[in-house]
């Protein structure tokens, strides 16, 4: 058996996918790291030492399985966890620099494996891998892998362990009259001049928690209420009892008849509904009719009247998106607050 049969093997034994073999060609490492990289690989691959040292770590440590996201991800603070679409591409992380990639890697973890009474050292050191960088979907940061010798970790703490919150922020209503759809272009320009502004460190990435409520917070400044939704075409119900007070929300339905739960077109709260969202754009957007110059999508608005004043918005998509179909889904609050 050829010495990468054989490393292929130890991996395959030791439970992981065959991701190594898909990734860790040469011709990959060649291209991606360089000749000296490519020389480092074949060294390791003809050296038998090596490979034992390569099939001790694996049988003995846990690392290929465990990552500490320090709270990314909405993981809770210091809980080793290992993501779904996160797995493949770490276990072939960790591989490659075992084998390959890093010597600093390599030798941090020999040390290790080589003094088994050794205290976990508290020195941390950055792994250098090849693959795309990854971003926190919570707090928008670009993440790296550091290891100990004996653990993995992210390189930073997210600061919002457990999970971004619902998001809250404010808009004026001058009139009271809005108009509703998913999105109103004629402000699509403004808002891309006022994120063009913004200094470097604020986060406007909308496939990020913190990013999209940035992203929401701008919009507020021209007068939009603005927030991800999907493509749900989620109902608007309003409070018959207090009209500054509504919401955009979907009813709980029979996942085998489609039928409403509970009393159509009211929430169990006893909102009203009033309206509904066609979410082309996957999100609604209301705004007041005095900030509309251009005539509106056909077939796609409707007007609400509120009491005009200062609203607060509290959205949480994020926080109920997962919710089975057959409980309601609110997905954002409105409330006069001034």
């Amino acid at each position: 058996m050829s010495n990468r049969k054989l490393a292929v093997k130890m991996l395959s034994n030791a439970g992981h996918t065959d991701c190594f073999i898909e990734e860790c060609e040469l011709s990959f490492v060649l291209k991606h790291l360089g000749k000296a990289a490519a020389k480092r690989y074949l060294q390791r691959l003809n050296d038998p030492e090596a490979l034992a040292q390569c099939a001790k770590l694996i049988s003995e440590i846990s690392i290929l399985d465990q990552l500490d996201f320090r709270g990314h991800f909405g993981t809770p603070v210091d809980q080793a966890f290992i993501k779904l679409d996160f797995k493949k591409h770490m276990a072939f992380v960790t591989k490659a620099g075992i084998l390959s990639l890093t010597d600093r890697m390599w030798d941090q973890f020999s040390l290790v494996i080589s003094n088994p009474g050794l205290p976990h050292s508290t020195h941390w050191t950055l792994i250098e891998y090849i693959a795309r960088s990854h971003t926190c979907t919570h707090c928008g940061r670009d993440l790296q892998i550091e290891t100990n010798g004996r653990a993995l970790r992210v390189d930073s703490r997210c600061p919002y362990p457990g999970g971004y919150p619902a998001y809250v922020w404010e808009v004026e209503f001058p009139t009271g009259t809005l108009m509703v759809n998913d999105q109103h272009g004629e402000f699509l320009q403004a808002l891309e001049d006022r994120l063009t502004l913004l200094p470097p460190d604020v986060v406007c990435d909308i496939t990020t928690h913190l990013g999209s409520h940035n992203y929401s917070k701008q919009y507020a400044e021209l007068g939009v209420a603005y927030g991800y939704v999907g493509n749900s075409c989620p109902g608007v119900f309003q409070n018959p009892n207090d009209p500054s007070e509504f919401v955009i929300a979907n009813q709980g339905y029979d996942g085998e008849t489609d039928d409403v739960i509970g009393t159509k077109d009211v929430l169990s709260n006893g909102f009203k509904k009033v309206g509904w969202i066609c979410t082309d754009s996957w999100s609604y957007s209301i705004v007041d009719k005095s900030r509309v110059t251009l005539p509106p999508a056909k077939n796609k608005t409707f007007e609400l009247s509120v009491p005009p004043g200062q609203y607060q918005i509290t959205h949480q998509t994020h926080l109920v998106n997962d919710l089975p179909s057959e409980e309601e889904k609110i997905f954002a609050f409105f409330k006069k607050v001034s």
